[in-house]
């Protein structure tokens, strides 16, 4: 039976002309360049706004441990274990031996890092996708939350996103055409990316699979079947044994001299009790979220979540028929790109590995191109499912520049927005407010969610002289050596901390340095600040008013003139 065209009554003609004419403006090149224009204008000022607001807690041992005397102190950081890999560390430290110690020189490397993976994700897509899918994805690739988040932050999930997004390319190169040249890209990928990432181990399998599902080319001309075998068993073995080889290392030289219990303990109460199938509903939905859905699609994320896991069912049957009739390609990306993800939220099920955001972002081009990817083939199915698919190409089209814009939409950040330049911790604004006034004889008492903060700004400000106490509860995670077990905190400990530091009859002014994080003092399970304040109150000292800053507290107690 011939295909019902709805274009086909005089009624609809001039609709037909007008769904025809927005096909050809969707398809135009200009047009593509144009939103490509405006999406990388937009990502690249997103991520370049604020590189030189003040650093907080999580960026700040980073960057301490970064600027440590020597390489080993860098790798095996004393105060503080070290999670960040081996080639980012000396990267940052690179920048800052070429341009100084400055907030914006420490983000220098995650910027490039997140404006390299840009790069390669564009390429990926053009590389694979029709035109119009590239765009999307690269639209949602760009434009992702988390992704612009860690690109102007001085931690390694940006660098994660980017030997990520690299290993995904040379393993679809590699699926083109299995040549030795291809095969030693990918081998240096891999390799390069565990030096860089360590979440690249979740890569690993996929890539030994990629090799395994292609014949490798022979080296010379007329090799037989057998020899086609063993080499792609050959790279196979030579591609896991590298891998292993490298993540061993990583693991003997960095990854176990930077471990404890009470880190172990984190991921374990990561998820606390919840079962099974809770967690992998949750682990679902974090991925999700670093795509650019906006607040009413967050808002609704099992609705969202539930569509999308329609469309990859969809998808993996299309390209499963495909591959039945000899078209492997599609099937063979979608298992590249899926495999990360289930290895991530299993290792994340058995508490091997913590998914929340920024630890899942290196997963973004995966899930980027499997939603996209699946896109493509329904389109595809679509079209060529009728003889007469002109209308339905057209409104394909138009449905795809329409989700473009959709995307671009929710996904699009005014660079005016406030946030983009407040810092989430202003140490840098409360240790220069406090290099001008404090005094030779006052105390400065640095709570220990500060410490690592203060040694930091007081050496970019050249402040060596500073009459400084430094306390020992209340720590972040995780110190080396220290026990921080959630909700360990003390009132008796706390007491004890400030009579040891603060003699009982001092007379002066002290001043107070401690984070206002709330998730801080949750975890800690009390708000220790208010208990050395009432310490100083129970003496006789008077709070007086002082600066405030963004999540960073500065109290000020005048405990009686000092003698003369």
């Amino acid at each position: 039976m011939p295909d019902y065209n709805p274009f086909s009554h005089s009624f609809g003609r001039t609709a037909q002309r007008g769904l025809s004419w927005i096909s050809k403006l969707a398809r135009q090149p200009l047009a593509t360049y144009a939103l490509y224009v405006f999406v990388f204008a937009d990502g690249l000022l997103l991520r370049t706004i604020g590189l030189g607001r003040s650093l907080w807690l999580d960026e700040i041992w980073v960057a301490n441990s970064v600027i440590a005397p020597t390489l080993r102190g860098m790798f095996y950081y004393e105060a503080w274990l070290q999670i960040s890999p081996p080639l980012f560390l000396l990267l940052v430290r690179f920048s800052v031996i070429t341009f100084g110690l400055a907030n914006w020189v420490l983000r220098l490397t995650p910027l490039l890092m997140g404006l390299l993976s840009v790069i390669i994700m564009v390429a990926l897509a053009r590389r694979l996708l029709s035109p119009q899918h590239a765009l999307l994805a690269s639209v949602m690739f760009v434009l992702s939350p988390t992704a612009l988040e860690f690109s102007r932050a001085l931690k390694q999930y940006s660098s994660e996103l980017a030997a990520a997004t690299g290993i995904l390319l040379f393993s679809i190169l590699y699926l083109e055409r299995a040549s030795l040249r291809r095969f030693c890209l990918l081998v240096t990928g891999i390799v390069t990316g565990l030096l860089l990432a360590y979440p690249a181990v979740f890569l690993l399998p996929g890539a030994v699979l990629t090799v395994l599902c292609v014949p490798a080319r022979p080296y010379s001309i007329g090799s037989r079947l057998e020899t086609f075998q063993l080499n792609r068993w050959a790279r196979a073995a030579v591609l896991g044994a590298l891998g292993a080889g490298t993540l061993m290392a990583e693991n003997f030289l960095f990854i176990a001299p930077n471990t404890s219990s009470a880190l172990k303990m984190l991921y374990v109460l990561h998820h606390g009790s919840n079962g099974f199938g809770r967690i992998v509903g949750s682990d679902y939905s974090i991925l999700l979220l670093n795509l650019p859905l906006g607040r009413r699609m967050t808002g609704k994320l099992p609705f969202v979540g539930a569509a999308v896991a329609l469309l990859l069912v969809v998808g993996a049957i299309l390209a499963y028929l495909r591959f039945l009739r000899g078209r492997r390609k599609w099937l063979q990306v979608q298992a590249i790109c899926i495999i990360p993800c289930i290895l991530l939220v299993a290792a994340d099920s058995f508490s091997r590995y913590p998914l929340v955001q920024r630890t899942s972002l290196f997963t973004l081009p995966f899930v980027v191109l499997l939603v996209v990817s699946c896109i493509q083939l329904v389109c595809n199915f679509v079209v060529s499912s009728s003889a007469r698919h002109i209308w339905r190409k057209a409104i394909c089209r138009i449905s795809l520049l329409g989700l473009t814009l959709i995307v671009i939409r929710v996904g699009f950040v005014s660079p005016a927005e406030p946030w983009l330049k407040m810092p989430y911790e202003d140490m840098d604004g409360a240790v220069s407010f406090l290099r001008t006034e404090v005094k030779a004889n006052d105390i400065l008492w640095v709570h220990a969610s500060t410490v690592e903060g203060f040694k930091l700004y007081a050496r970019m400000k050249h402040w060596n002289d500073a009459p400084v106490r430094y306390g020992h509860t209340g720590w972040p995670c995780c110190p080396r050596g220290i026990s921080n077990i959630r909700g360990a905190s003390a009132e008796d400990a706390v007491r004890k901390d400030i009579a040891d530091g603060i003699p009982q009859k001092f007379a002066g002014r002290v001043w107070l340095l401690y984070t206002m994080r709330t998730a801080h003092w949750e975890l800690v399970g009390l708000d220790e600040p208010e208990i050395i304040k009432a310490v100083l109150a129970e003496r006789g000292c008077l709070q007086q008013p002082t600066a405030d800053f963004n999540h960073i507290g500065v109290s000020l107690f005048d405990c009686g003139s000092p003698p003369e």
